[in-house]
């Protein structure tokens, strides 16, 4: 669908002057002006009628009236597995947030397959929603997440595109996990689409991202400004070579800036091993390199340096990559709340200026986390 950066980048001008042109404005001049309406019709340009009167208000003074909705897309995860995952639900906020600072509604949908299991319907609760604890709403009906009471639409694939033009979206954000990379049967020409992290690959869009590389960078400085200087890291081999994450890489890049001397190889860590394994494989690890401290994600691994009797932080420090708000560790807070509101921002800039659909040129936009002492900060 043509917009104005199209046209502006055919004329060779910039996006303000187009949009300044096709509203007659005398800055622009007659020649001018008459190059972009002639490049708009040829295109078959047509402005947003809601957009136009929205800028109006907006250059007025005037708070925008509420917008329409915003899909938040997550497949491969159940409501209770997704919402117990704290760096979604913080993603969560952060969306729904800053879609309501901008004028949108945020809609959580939850895509699966097939038919709903027999049975299964939830009563409706309060105000139409299902809400009976344990039951699968029917597809395409308001649910609430049972530990949360979160508000969430389940929907089959093949409907979803139906649902959400009854709903109203404007715009897409394919939510994470990273797994499940698979194409949904959309019309994306409808909808400004994003995707958070590095899954849905079939779906070429403009992406926000945690930057996993800069964020070990960081926790490197940080360890070092504590005084330690052999700093390993402990990853599970998927975490290591799955797309788009990049903590391995923040590693390597970490490791070449020591000298020889202090350089330590990562730990391949396979969560499938046996506890006994795992200890084995750590302590024979550990009595090589001799590290004072390393990185996991998310800490799990405080229970090896626990039943190898070692002592947090005074034998070996243990700091997290993805560091969970209760945790007594150190490490890296990825900000989810930032993702998510990235995401929306987008998501409305695109729809403010008609860019809907696969765009030609992805976009990826990094988030840089921050250092959070221990102690359950």
């Amino acid at each position: 669908m043509p917009n104005q950066r199209e046209i502006a980048r055919i004329l060779g001008v910039h996006q303000t002057t187009v949009s300044l042109a096709l509203r007659g404005d005398r800055s622009v001049s007659a020649e001018m002006t008459a190059k972009v309406r002639e490049t708009a019709e040829r295109l078959g340009y047509r402005p947003s009628a809601y957009v136009n009167a929205l800028m109006a208000r907006i250059r007025a003074g005037k708070k925008p009236p509420e917008m329409g909705g915003i899909a938040v897309v997550v497949r491969e995860r159940t409501p209770a597995e997704w919402h117990g995952m704290e760096s979604y639900r913080i993603c969560r906020a952060g969306i729904e947030e800053r879609a309501a600072e901008l004028g949108y509604r945020a809609e959580v949908f939850f895509v699966d397959e097939g038919e709903p299991a027999s049975g299964t319907a939830a009563s409706p609760g309060p105000a139409g929603v299902a809400g009976a604890v344990g039951a699968r709403p029917a597809p395409g009906r308001r649910a609430a997440d049972s530990a949360t009471g979160a508000p969430y639409t389940r929907v089959r694939a093949r409907d979803l595109d139906r649902v959400l033009q009854a709903r109203g979206i404007q715009g897409v954000v394919l939510a994470p996990p990273y797994r499940g990379n698979t194409s949904l049967p959309l019309r994306w020409e409808r909808y400004a689409c994003v995707g958070i992290g590095h899954g849905w690959e079939p779906q070429q869009l403009d992406r926000v991202a945690n930057d996993h590389a800069q964020n070990v960078l960081l926790a490197f400085d940080e360890l070092a400004r504590l005084g330690r200087r052999r700093i390993g890291m402990v990853l599970d081999p998927d975490n290591a070579t799955r797309r788009g994450l990049k903590w391995l890489a923040g590693f390597l890049e970490a490791q070449y800036r020591l000298p020889r001397s202090r350089r330590i190889p990562f730990l391949p860590a396979t969560s499938s091993r046996g506890q006994a394994a795992r200890l084995a494989a750590f302590s024979a690890w550990r009595n090589t390199h001799r590290p004072d401290a390393i990185l996991s994600l998310t800490g799990r691994e405080q229970v090896i340096l626990d039943n190898a009797g070692l002592r947090t932080p005074d034998d070996i420090l243990h700091a997290c990559l993805v560091r969970q708000r209760n945790s007594p560790l150190p490490g890296v807070d990825e900000r989810n709340e930032i993702i998510g509101a990235a995401a929306v921002e987008l998501v409305a800039s695109q729809i403010a200026r008609n860019e809907l659909g696969i765009p030609r040129h992805p976009r990826l936009t990094l988030i840089d986390g921050r250092w959070v002492e221990g102690g359950g900060q």
